[in-house]
C-alpha cells in the first residue's frame, strides 16, 4: 500500500508518515512540512483512507513536525475527523506547534492547549495516561469530553 508520501516543490515540501499499533487497532499519521494545496491529494488520500479503513479503531495525526496549514488542508482533517467517527472510530490531532494550533483549534481539531509542550513536560493527558510515544486509545468524543470538562465547549441548554 503506501509508508510515506513525499513531494518537492520550489519551497514547498511535506511528508506524511505512517505507523502501525496492530495491539490498539491504532494508525499514527507523522505530518511533516508544509501542508498547502500541493499536499492535499496525499494528504486525503492518507487521512480519509485510515479513517474510513476496516480493523482501524483509532487514527492518531501527529502535527509536531509540521510547519505550515493552509484552510483546504484543514477541510480534509475535518472530513477526516468526520468519517471516522461515522465509522465508530477515533480520530485525534497532537504535538500541534503554536502556529499551526492556531490555525487548528478555531475548527475544534486540537483540543489541548499546547500538547506538545505537555509531552516536553511530561504531563499527564489523555484521561491520565502519560505521553510515551505509543498510541493511546481514544474513543468517538473523548476530546469534547475533556473540553467540557475543563469549562469549553459546552452547549447552550435547550429551553
Amino acid at each position: 500500500m503506501w509508508g510515506r508520501y513525499a513531494r518537492a516543490m520550489t519551497e514547498a515540501t511535506f511528508a506524511i508518515d505512517r505507523d502501525v499499533d496492530p495491539r490498539a487497532a491504532a494508525v499514527r499519521l507523522r505530518l511533516t512540512g508544509t501542508f498547502d494545496r500541493a499536499a492535499l491529494p496525499a494528504l486525503q488520500r492518507a487521512v480519509i483512507g485510515e479513517a474510513t479503513r476496516p480493523h482501524t479503531r483509532d487514527v492518531v495525526v501527529d502535527v509536531a513536525a509540521m510547519t505550515v496549514i493552509d484552510q483546504p488542508a484543514v477541510e480534509v482533517l475535518l472530513r477526516g475527523y468526520t468519517a471516522a467517527l461515522r465509522g465508530g472510530r477515533g480520530f485525534r490531532v497532537i504535538n500541534a506547534g503554536h502556529r499551526v494550533h492556531s490555525v487548528l483549534s478555531p475548527a475544534g481539531l486540537c483540543a489541548e492547549a499546547d500538547d506538545s509542550e505537555n509531552r516536553r513536560l511530561g504531563r499527564r493527558t489523555d484521561n491520565g495516561a502519560a505521553h510515551d510515544g505509543e498510541i493511546t486509545a481514544v474513543t468517538p468524543g473523548g476530546d469534547g469530553d475533556a473540553r467540557r470538562a475543563a469549562g469549553g465547549g459546552r452547549r447552550p441548554r435547550r429551553r
